[in-house]
């Protein structure tokens, strides 16, 4: 088995940090302004190998992120190699199912786990999504048809510019 690999991907909406192993990818950062942000965001501390431009992996992933940041619903994700509680990977898995273009409610991904009650259970488990934008969890808003939080709130921006890049604002 090989160490992790890393690279930062450059894009129109910003610099993209990304971990992936064998497996598939294992973590990303949401848009940010700078490389340095990107790398500090990752959080390496020296586990991952820095990945070539050329690696095939990376490749795929750059390819998949050139479609999305220019508008166009990318045919085919990444494998994805995350971990998390049992309730963590029902939320991701319905969450990755959401179309393009498209959000639903928190509740609704609750109603679609079997667990309809547990909308605020829902955001938390979004909260801690170590892949967004590949498990699209800007696609989940409230009921109300608000934005509601984003990894928190502080990347609220994020969220509607990602909604807007898909065209549903």
């Amino acid at each position: 088995m090989t160490r992790d690999l890393y690279r930062i991907a450059t894009t129109p909406i910003g610099w993209i940090g990304l971990i992936w192993s064998d497996a598939g990818l294992k973590r990303s950062t949401l848009p940010l302004s700078t490389y340095f942000q990107a790398v500090c965001d990752l959080k390496l501390d020296g586990k991952y190998d820095e990945a070539g431009e050329n690696d095939p992996y990376f490749m795929n992933i750059s390819g998949y992120l050139e479609d999305y940041v220019s508008g166009i619903n990318p045919n085919r994700k990444p494998v994805l190699d995350i971990v998390g509680t049992d309730f963590q990977t029902a939320v991701w898995r319905v969450t990755a199912s959401i179309s393009y273009g498209t959000t639903q409610s928190y509740s609704w991904v609750a109603g679609r786990i079997g667990k309809p009650n547990s909308f605020r259970a829902v955001g938390q488990a979004l909260k801690a999504n170590p892949v967004p934008i590949f498990v699209p969890c800007h696609r989940v808003i409230s009921s109300s048809k608000g934005l509601g939080g984003y990894v928190g709130t502080s990347a609220i921006d994020t969220k509607h510019k990602l909604l807007q890049l898909e065209g549903y604002i």
